[in-house]
């Protein structure tokens, strides 16, 4: 047999099994075509999805903008993260200062934006609580003067003197027969020279019997005395 006829031999007994050779590999290189593809496309996917993360702030994650007062070493305007309550921005401004009084202050407070935090020293609180202060604490709850203290307690009583309010009882009265210049000073409308007229009547006429006397004082008139007629008092 010439070599050509065996090639010819070997040829057509081995057609179909090279043909089925080639269509596994074409199906294979295809499928791994596109199985590397689909794995890159996700890989990808997934990749700008931890990166959007990464760069997105969510909500529940916003910072928080608070301002705190008083007596802390370093007051300001802070950012801390959600979730942070009063201790956190007090850490933040440096701690409490030396004469800081916390008693009223809920130190585990949660945070809010543009909430405002005063911390008050010793005297300031003993004087709140003589009613001394335009700044006071009533039943837990700090009134101040355009300011709300949003760090104070809420419902915990925190003043003995509860039941004086802004009335005459509050008010600390000037004797004006004991009272000396600098006190009487005090009053609305009295000022170094009305006070030392004021002494004078008392030293030259004697002590005043009833508090609209003074309107005896020269250069003290009926005007005068109702500006201070609700902080004075004789005895």
């Amino acid at each position: 047999m010439s070599i050509q006829n065996w090639l010819k031999k070997m040829a057509r007994e081995y057609w179909w099994a090279m043909i089925g050779f080639t269509i596994i590999m074409v199906v294979i290189m295809v499928g791994g075509y596109f199985w590397w593809n689909r794995h890159k496309v996700e890989e990808s996917t997934e990749t700008l999805v931890m990166k959007q993360a990464s760069e997105v702030r969510l909500p529940d994650q916003k910072a928080l903008t608070v301002d705190i007062k008083g007596a802390v070493k370093q007051p300001g305007v802070y950012e801390l993260k959600a979730g942070s309550r009063v201790q956190d921005v007090i850490m933040k401004s440096g701690g409490l200062l030396e004469q800081a009084d916390t008693s009223y202050i809920n130190l585990s407070k949660l945070l809010d934006d543009q909430m405002v935090v005063i911390i008050y020293t010793k005297e300031e609180i003993a004087a709140m609580k003589k009613g001394q202060e335009n700044v006071v604490i009533v039943e837990g709850t700090c009134i101040c003067p355009n300011v709300t203290n949003d760090g104070c307690l809420k419902d915990d009583k925190v003043v003995s003197n509860q039941k004086e309010t802004t009335s005459k009882k509050q008010i600390e009265l000037v004797n004006i027969n004991t009272a000396s210049i600098e006190a009487l000073q005090t009053l609305t409308g009295i000022g170094p020279s009305k006070a030392q007229d004021i002494l004078n009547y008392r030293n030259q006429v004697g002590k005043f019997q009833k508090p609209e006397d003074i309107m005896n004082v020269k250069g003290i008139g009926k005007g005068s005395y109702e500006k201070i007629k609700d902080h004075i008092t004789v005895s």
